[in-house]
């Protein structure tokens, strides 16, 4: 499933790309938000698949796969984000440093530092407000964004990274809750059912908490959860080749139109009952539809490859879009739009590709696999 995991790492991308150019608009820019659910889906899946099968109650290994997977890449862009972002910017806007020093009370800075290191946190930063123009210093978990406030959230050197707090919470808990698979469903699924629906009930549905509270987005990682336990009952006379295509295909082909047609309510989230209905549904589909794509995909080099660009793709891109494709934009000023589309997604490949073999593949070597390839034969799972 990796070509899948990159295409979901390129529709966050595309979110993203307008910020640099407004010209690179497209009509799937809001496939960021079902990409990223989509994301916490498969993670509940691959996570399933490798306590069983890899990391059977050896939780020390799979914790220390987790962090070397994760982290040295993220600590090395943190770095190179870091250069600009400290440096005084144009004359009408405060630096990050400056921005950073005005926060209070002082704890949120503390706050800050922590989940820029670990994760941990940042995806609760986009509901901490600060220095508020309303009588308040500090707003804390609003139903809506108070007029006149600066949230945490904008202090995040990647801030997509917010995604990864939530990875890193299940990941947490997932050794113990796969100790008994169907009870660790239940758990994951009653956690999130029963906080959307107290949210709901009290009046908080708006965008951030329809996407960024953590405990709401526990069933994604359930129903990935669940698609592993379905691929393990399967019988291998569905598994025919025709119906491991057919579900690439409807996955592929549903989720680029999911991504099209999310942008119209985006600011909705899953207030609107006919959406949360048609998300719920998809990703229903996903569930069952995923083992047969893994089947497809599982004995492919190709698909293992492509796989190794998702994290460097989702992790870099900001920065890339931030600081890097700025540097060409004069350059790019009289290209086509076609060209400007092209160049972006060839730079922001580049640096992926760059990210594995100046960190990713270093940190593989360090820890005894000589190669990528040897990195592959050990996910070749049974």
């Amino acid at each position: 499933m990796g070509f899948l995991r990159t295409y979901l790492a390129l529709l966050v991308v595309l979110a993203h790309l307008p910020s640099f150019d407004s010209q690179l608009t497209t009509p799937f820019m809001g496939g960021a938000i079902p990409a990223v659910k989509f994301f916490f889906l498969l993670s509940g899946f691959y996570m399933s698949l490798v306590l069983e099968k890899k990391y059977f109650r050896n939780y020390v290994e799979f914790y220390k796969s987790r962090f070397l997977r994760l982290y040295p890449l993220y600590w090395t862009t943190c770095l190179f984000c870091l250069i600009p972002m400290i440096m005084p910017a144009e004359a009408n806007k405060a630096d990050y440093l400056v921005a950073f020093s005005k926060i209070d009370p002082v704890a949120l800075k503390g706050w800050v530092i922590f989940s820029n290191i670990t994760f941990f946190g940042s995806d609760l930063m986009s509901f901490v407000f600060y220095n508020c123009n309303e009588g308040s210093q500090l707003v804390l978990f609003p139903k809506n964004k108070p007029l006149s406030c600066n949230d945490l959230h904008r202090f995040m050197i990647i801030q997509p990274a917010w995604s990864l707090g939530i990875e890193m919470m299940f990941y947490l808990v997932i050794p113990f809750l796969a100790r008994k698979w169907w009870q660790g469903v239940f758990v994951l699924l009653a956690i999130s059912v029963t906080s959307r629906m107290f949210l709901f009930g009290i009046g908080y549905h708006n965008y951030d908490w329809s996407r960024h509270f953590i405990f709401s987005e526990a069933a994604y990682f359930a129903f990935g959860m669940v698609a592993y336990q379905l691929h393990k009952i399967i019988p291998d006379h569905f598994l025919t080749k025709e119906a491991k295509w057919l579900a690439a295909i409807v996955i592929f082909s549903w989720t680029t139109m999911y991504a099209y047609i999310y942008i119209e309510n985006v600011n909705e989230g899953d207030r609107q009952i006919w959406q949360a209905s048609y998300h719920w549904f998809f990703m229903v589909v996903m569930v069952v539809l995923t083992p047969f794509l893994f089947e497809l995909s599982r004995h492919s080099k190709a698909d293992f490859f492509a796989g190794e660009l998702s994290y460097p793709i989702y992790i870099t891109h900001i920065p890339v879009i931030a600081f890097l494709l700025p540097l060409f934009r004069s350059t790019m000023q009289d290209w086509s739009l076609v060209g400007k589309f092209a160049f972006c997604q060839a730079v922001i490949f580049a640096i992926a590709l760059l990210g594995i073999a100046l960190v990713s593949y270093p940190v593989e070597w360090l820890r005894g696999r000589r190669s990528m390839q040897a990195r592959y034969s050990t996910a070749l799972l049974p």
